[in-house]
């Protein structure tokens, strides 16, 4: 029964993660009617899109490790993921 919960802990936890990665590349690219309709769809996908991505990127580009790279992806997009939950955009 614990090792369900754990898992249940981990998923939740990662979802949440990768969502918080993909909300400003959706929030600065979609129109807001269809962000509204399937930005929280597809919020998942492109967070971890991202963070792949990124981490390759910028691992490959600098010569640095892998952690450091996803670190450094990470904190860049949550950073932005905050100034967008205070200062929203202008509705296009």
């Amino acid at each position: 029964m614990i090792f369900f919960l754990e898992t249940t802990l981990h998923l939740i936890i990662s979802f949440t993660y990768v969502g918080i990665l993909g909300y400003p590349f959706l929030k600065l690219l979609l129109p807001d009617t269809i962000f509204k309709e399937y930005g929280f769809m597809l919020v998942f996908p492109v967070g971890y899109l991202l963070l792949c991505l990124g981490g390759f990127a910028i691992s490959g580009g600098l010569g640095i490790g892998t952690p450091l790279s996803i670190l450094i992806v990470s904190s860049f997009l949550f950073l932005l993921t905050i100034i967008l939950l205070i200062y929203p955009r202008a509705p296009i």
